[in-house]
């Protein structure tokens, strides 16, 4: 009976696998395509050397920054390529939160559709008084939270520096840490009292001032002491055989034997224009107004002579190869050289124009002390109009402009404009697009002019753009290497 009883149960349940796996199933017939996403769930964020969350991906690197706004995301290529095949890092609009931007860029990989508004959608939904109070009540909790983690960083540093096995590289980590920590709290600090932050709270951000740099001294002499600890032993030494037989007398040397000329650090400057760049020379004193020759990348060129001096600069420098031999008065240039001129200069006339403009608004402005952009830079001021649009609207007119210098030229002039009235820095994708077309177009000359402008007043950046740009420079020659 009982095994009549176990039959019977064991055919029902066979029998409803059966309907499960045939009718019951149904819209399951197809395998169930893998869902997109939930990426986010396996990614391991690393921070980088500035302290941001970043992580590779397909070859591409993601980094989550903090911006004035929010939080950005920017994607970059890692792969090096050619000038030609220069591609421009997709920068993010704001959002509220760092976890809204890290699943925005993971969404924006996937080519999956976005969760989250910016905050750029959303101010178009608020007045400007209110979105004003908004933002101003969102960076205060903002700054709150941050000085309260910042507490735990301090801390956990601390602790680290208490342990005596840690090597050169072990303490670097830290280091960086304190330093980025220090430069962020000098224009944090100000800003605090203009959100509305706590008084017991920026005393506290105060005090972390000092610890940092107390701990950054302590770190700077742990970095000394291994390093003095590591130095390689005495060289073994061998003995000297005894004096050696004295010599015939030599001839008295003459006066100009005896003479050694002080070395001069001579600053020159090109003939196509730009700032002055700094050689030395031990020959014959030179004078301002002097034409002499030195190797460039381009080769053998002659600069002129706008300042001489005894004074060694706190960077290296390159020798003069000498004064330039006078010219001789060129003849009238043949028709084929004026062709062979034409042919590598292809920009038009306008376009010439608008570039020229641009280097003349760089070079005619004074550079801004560091001061008066922290000031300006505080108040509030409006992105371009091709910003304020939806994330695939952007994209689209980023295609179409991607080869247009005169729009890439009056941008950089626009944000160039807004830079001096409040102290936003300009972004510098629309620079290196300006500087490659202008290599496609071989007009070197104006390359490096544009160069040399720029660098003039951004001379570093935090983000691998800025620095391309001036490595750039110095490739081309346009600044010292």
């Amino acid at each position: 009976m009982l095994v009549i009883i176990m039959f019977v149960i064991v055919r029902a349940i066979w029998k409803s696998v059966e309907e499960d796996n045939g009718e019951g199933r149904g819209q399951w017939q197809t395998p169930r395509p893998r869902r997109k996403g939930k990426r986010e769930s396996r990614v391991i964020w690393e921070v980088s050397l500035k302290g941001n969350p970043t992580v590779m991906i397909d070859g591409k690197r993601i980094t989550v920054f903090a911006s004035d706004e929010g939080w950005k995301y920017v994607i970059a290529v890692e792969v090096a390529r050619d000038d030609d095949e220069y591609e421009l890092p997709d920068f993010s609009l704001p959002y509220e939160t760092e976890e809204e931007a890290k699943y925005e860029a993971l969404a924006f990989i996937d080519d999956r559709p976005s969760r989250y508004r910016s905050i750029t959608e959303q101010r178009l939904e608020w007045s400007d008084k209110q979105w004003s109070e908004h933002h101003r009540q969102r960076r205060r909790v903002n700054w709150e939270t941050a000085i309260q983690e910042r507490e735990q960083l301090i801390a956990d540093i601390s602790d680290l520096l208490t342990r005596e096995d840690l090597s050169v590289t072990a303490l670097r980590k830290p280091e960086r840490k304190i330093a980025s920590r220090l430069k962020a709290l000098g224009w944090q600090i100000p800003t605090y009292h203009d959100d509305g932050v706590r008084a017991d709270l920026i005393a506290q951000a105060e005090r972390q001032k000092i610890t940092l740099r107390e701990l950054a001294q302590r770190v700077e002499a742990r970095i000394a002491e291994r390093k003095a600890k590591r130095k390689s032993p005495p060289l073994a030494t061998k003995p000297i055989l005894g004096l050696a037989p004295p010599k015939e007398d030599a001839p008295e040397p003459a006066a100009t034997d005896r003479r050694v000329m002080p070395r001069q650090y001579v600053q020159c400057t090109f003939a196509t224009g730009g700032g002055a760049y700094t050689y030395h020379w031990d020959g014959e004193p030179v004078k301002v107004g002097d034409q002499v020759e030195a190797v460039t990348r381009d080769g053998k060129v002659t600069l002129a002579v706008v300042g001489v001096s005894e004074d060694s600069p706190s960077f290296a420098t390159k020798p003069i190869l000498g004064l330039a031999p006078p010219k001789e008065d060129a003849p009238e240039p043949a028709a084929t050289d004026r062709r062979v001129e034409q042919k590598t200069r292809q920009l038009s006339s306008d376009l010439v124009s608008k570039v020229d403009e641009l280097i003349r608004l760089f070079a005619d402005s004074p550079v801004m002390e560091d001061d008066e952009r922290e000031r300006l830079r505080r108040r509030a001021s409006g992105a371009p109009d091709f910003l304020n649009q939806d994330v695939k609207s952007f994209r689209a007119i980023m295609k179409v402009v991607d080869q247009d210098l005169v729009w890439q030229c009056e941008t950089v002039t626009a944000a160039f404009e807004r830079y001096l009235k409040t102290g936003e820095i300009p972004a510098p994708g629309y620079p290196m697009r300006v500087v490659v077309l202008l290599r496609k177009a071989k007009d070197f000359d104006r390359e490096r002019q544009f160069l040399a402008a720029w660098c003039n007043h951004f001379p570093s950046g935090n983000g691998v753009t800025y620095a391309a740009l001036v490595e750039r420079a110095k490739k081309t020659g346009a600044i010292p290497a």
